[in-house]
């Protein structure tokens, strides 16, 4: 699969999509498609791949149940490690790829991971093996899967290269593996800034590996316009986001 390590998110980063999350509305409207079906917290094990800071396993399951967590950022996994203090929780700085063989798994879950792109089939034939169920949530916006704010910014966006991950997920899957059900939500995402000259940088660079070059003038125009400012000079920038989840049962 290459050399994955190099995509794994630094701390900053890391810590910075957390505190973004804790903004965002992402696990409360997920949570109830993945969970379908299921009591609220009703997951006695898990499975969860890419399990970033693990408010989805927390939201997913009840103190005492079983988790495998694999993810491979150090930052992320002393996030979750926290979170999940009370379950049962083994945590793996592994590819999932070689993600342990550890018995049976009332559910599989994996959210916005690079194998949706790189290798779902085999991402699905291992989760599979091992899991009861299994739920995927992946991205559903056309733009940058990898840019969490090109919601906001999709007028200046390239349309090219744009068409939802799901979309290329379901048709790599085929009918073969297809999944019992594929629903589409949207939520909100949020991201502070310590101010707006911090912000415009951010879109600066995001909008400039998307292809796009945008005058500062007027990306500094559009922040000012659009953000959210504290009395401590922050902005916070939102985006409309949409995510598909896709379940096996």
């Amino acid at each position: 699969m290459g050399n994955w390590r190099s995509t794994v998110w630094n701390d900053q980063a890391a810590r910075d999509y957390s505190d973004a999350l804790d903004l965002s509305d992402y696990v409360q409207r997920i949570t109830p498609y993945v969970a379908a079906g299921k009591a609220c917290h009703g997951y006695q094990s898990l499975l969860d791949i890419g399990a970033g800071d693990g408010r989805f396993a927390e939201a997913l399951t009840c103190p005492g149940a079983r988790i495998d967590a694999i993810e491979p950022s150090s930052a992320m996994r002393s996030m979750l490690k926290k979170r999940l203090k009370d379950r049962e929780l083994r945590v793996w700085d592994v590819s999932w790829t070689d993600c342990p063989d550890n018995g049976a798994y009332d559910l599989g879950f994996a959210a916005n991971i690079g194998a949706f792109k790189t290798a779902p089939v085999q991402l699905f034939t291992k989760m599979r093996k091992l899991c009861q169920s299994l739920a995927w949530v992946v991205p559903a916006q056309q733009g940058p899967s990898s840019f969490c704010l090109s919601g906001l910014v999709a007028h200046w966006l390239p349309q090219e290269h744009c068409e939802p991950v799901y979309l290329s997920v379901l048709d790599a899957l085929g009918a073969a593996h297809a999944p019992s059900s594929v629903d589409v939500e949207g939520w909100t995402y949020r991201q502070c800034f310590a101010d707006a000259g911090v912000a415009v940088d951010f879109l600066m660079e995001k909008l400039t590996a998307s292809g796009t070059t945008i005058p500062r003038t007027q990306i500094k125009e559009f922040v000012e316009e659009g953000g959210t400012f504290d009395d401590r000079g922050r902005v916070t920038l939102e985006a409309p986001k949409r995510s598909a989840i896709l379940r096996w049962i």
